[in-house]
């Protein structure tokens, strides 16, 4: 900006008012009479003359280009700072969301049906500050043929820390996709060798929304937990199959941080197929005809999982296709 600008009419007026204020600063002595009427005037003059040179000169700052950058620059940096975004309420923090993930206008004109994905996108992510999260999960499990049923089992037990969010832990969730399936037992452990172990008698069933799972159950966590950043959950959970194949499966209900499943088969017993969703190229699987390791070493969100087929070893009762087409999830 040129400094014609600053040099506007505004600034001439400041001066002459300045400059009159004076001379009748000076006239005051001559006219004793009339002092107290002139020095007021002359006070005047000059006090509304400094003002109108100050506002010209932040007039002209405020207008030059490099002084909208700073600022611009510093509202930046004031807007997605951690301390500002931590200081708004939920609903303004998914505004902030909505204006930042909202799709381009050229693909809500191609699509306006996008705008629903993102909204439910955002939404869904939200939810998840209000849930507790579940880390290093652990599934060891052992297939093998069960004589008194006659049928493939699989016997395995879950362990994994779950991570306090609000003022207390939730209830924690157990879905099974089969009636046959058995809880055996719950074991909730915290530091100081506090220790709580829970069986289907302190579970409670709750309304299932999903279709691939025959139950939903949940178990409280008992209130001396409560004071815990931290717990760890340990429980032993029977599945049946058919007389001679089944699929073994976990399905992420709730935000994992690393998951490692280890499935061992006895009886001769061996594992068909191994099938992976959400995140399909990043697990890391290391299979033998009769063992399995599969490894994630990051978050996974609730809906993944995997699933693993076993059957008798030279079984051809049953195409390996048409037993992956009636593949489950379980808890």
């Amino acid at each position: 900006m040129s400094l014609k600008k600053f040099f506007s009419i505004w600034f001439y007026i400041s001066i002459i008012l300045i400059l009159i204020g004076l001379v009748v600063s000076d006239v005051v002595s001559t006219h004793e009479s009339h002092l107290y009427i002139l020095k007021l005037i002359s006070s005047l003059l000059q006090n509304i003359g400094i003002a109108i040179f100050v506002a010209n000169i932040f007039t002209f700052i405020i207008g030059t280009e490099e002084f909208l950058t700073l600022v611009r620059e510093r509202l930046v940096n004031i807007i997605i700072s951690k301390d500002f975004i931590a200081r708004l309420s939920s609903e303004e923090q998914r505004k902030l969301l909505h204006i930042v993930l909202k799709p381009a206008k050229e693909l809500s004109n191609v699509y306006s049906g996008i705008n629903d994905y993102f909204n439910q996108y955002i939404n869904d992510s939200m939810s998840l500050f209000d849930k507790c999260y579940r880390g290093h999960m652990i599934l060891d499990a052992v297939a093998s043929y069960n004589e008194d049923r006659n049928c493939i089992q699989v016997e395995f037990d879950i362990d994994y820390i779950v991570y306090k969010i609000g003022d207390k832990f939730e209830p924690i969730l157990l879905g099974l996709e089969d009636g046959r399936s058995k809880h055996i037992k719950t074991i909730i452990r915290g530091s100081g060798d506090i220790e709580e172990v829970l069986t289907d008698k302190n579970a409670e069933s709750i309304e299932n929304k999903d279709s691939t799972m025959s139950q939903m159950w949940e178990i409280k966590v008992p209130e001396k937990f409560n004071n815990l950043s931290q717990i760890n959950v340990s429980r032993r959970i029977i599945e049946y199959g058919e007389d001679h194949w089944q699929v073994f499966s976990y399905k992420t209900i709730k935000a994992c941080d690393q998951l490692t499943i280890i499935l061992r088969c006895e009886d001769g017993l061996v594992i068909k197929k191994c099938s992976t969703y959400g995140v399909q190229n990043r697990y890391s699987i290391d299979q033998e005809d009769s063992r399995i390791k599969v490894t994630y070493g990051n978050w996974l969100s609730p809906g993944f999982g995997v699933n693993l087929m076993v059957s008798k070893q030279g079984f051809h009762g049953k195409s390996n296709k048409n037993i992956s087409d009636e593949l489950g999830v379980s808890p």
